[in-house]
């Protein structure tokens, strides 16, 4: 089946910018797995900048014509279950945004000071997210996956 060309620009899209996000995540949890010094403050700030745009445009090409309308549509009872991932969704963004401001504001000395707990939210946050990742993908393999029939 052959997809139209404004279809197919938007699967590319979302394609690159799902990639690019992971790209993010894995530098941060690259970063993460060394000593962090007051140095790297400015890496992770860059990398939480270009995570903050990224999963802002990803979200929005998902959203297109309804997040996750598919699973709506071949499921209508599962809308509370979209919705929760939709919630979880914004608290998850919120939270990438609060720990952008937080690291993006905080002196070298500061970072120093706040290292560990940093490091512990980041994979905390990153955690969250691959889990976020996990159940949305789960809901919509399962929403076309399951046959529901009378059986022989």
């Amino acid at each position: 089946m052959q997809q139209n060309p404004e279809s197919q620009y938007v699967t590319e899209q979302l394609a690159n910018r799902t990639r690019l996000v992971y790209l993010l995540v894995g530098d941060l949890r690259d970063l993460l797995g060394e000593q962090l010094d007051c140095s790297e403050r400015k890496w992770i700030s860059a990398i939480l900048d270009a995570l903050v745009e990224s999963l802002h445009s990803l979200h929005e090409l998902k959203a297109r014509g309804g997040y996750m309308q598919e699973v709506i549509d071949e499921r209508p009872c599962w809308a509370n279950r979209v919705r929760h991932l939709q919630d979880e969704y914004r608290r998850l963004y919120s939270q990438l945004q609060n720990l952008q401001c937080m690291i993006g504001v905080c002196s070298d000395e500061q970072f120093g000071q706040r290292v560990e707990s940093i490091q512990r939210e980041l994979r905390d946050w990153m955690m969250w997210f691959v889990s976020h990742e996990r159940h949305e993908s789960r809901l919509l393999q399962t929403a076309f996956l399951i046959d529901v029939g009378g059986g022989d």
